[in-house]
């Protein structure tokens, strides 16, 4: 990368920042994880696998689906925010496991950042302008859900608290 380059990035690097885009709990992971999907993944002891094809089901004359055995689980690797459904022409996507975050407007890359280092990023107010739109729509789905958390977390220490009244009832004969 000659000096030019490195110019451009560190302005750009700059700017994102300001604008809150970089990272997990910026404006685009908050999009990905409070509006978007899961990405989950399937693993256990022997493999790791995002996706299954024919070939990995084993024998191809078999009509049978692969099915989870009890040394497997499945769990979260990131998230997908597809704005097609609300009529944008947007992809945000974050991959936890190489902390990756991206974001795709009308087929072309515009944004891009692995582990903190930003690889790309075109700001363009017509692509940005939608990220502020989503991102006040976040921030109430955000609020809800930890509301929604807080409620659940009381609950679970209520029922705690009667377990506990419970058992030293039912030990000691209170």
């Amino acid at each position: 990368m000659n000096n030019k380059e490195k110019i451009i990035k560190e302005k750009r690097l700059i700017e994102a920042a300001e604008k809150n885009l970089m990272g997990a709990s910026g404006k685009l992971g908050s999009i990905c994880r409070y509006l978007g999907t899961e990405i989950n993944a399937m693993g256990g002891s022997f493999h790791d696998t995002y996706e299954y094809s024919f070939e990995d089901w084993g024998e191809e004359d078999t009509d049978e689906l692969p099915t989870s055995s009890l040394d497997e689980s499945v769990y979260i690797v990131g998230y997908l925010f597809d704005g097609l459904s609300r009529g944008y022409h947007l992809e945000i996507k974050y991959i936890s496991t190489e902390k990756k975050l991206t974001c795709n407007y009308k087929g072309y890359e515009v944004y891009k950042e692995i582990s903190g280092d930003l690889k790309g990023y075109a700001p363009f107010p017509e692509w940005e302008n939608i990220i502020e739109k989503l991102y006040k729509i976040t921030a109430k789905q955000a609020r809800i859900k930890k509301q929604e958390s807080a409620k659940m977390e009381r609950e679970s220490k209520l029922a705690a608290a009667f377990d506990y009244l419970k058992n030293v009832r039912r030990k000691w004969g209170l």
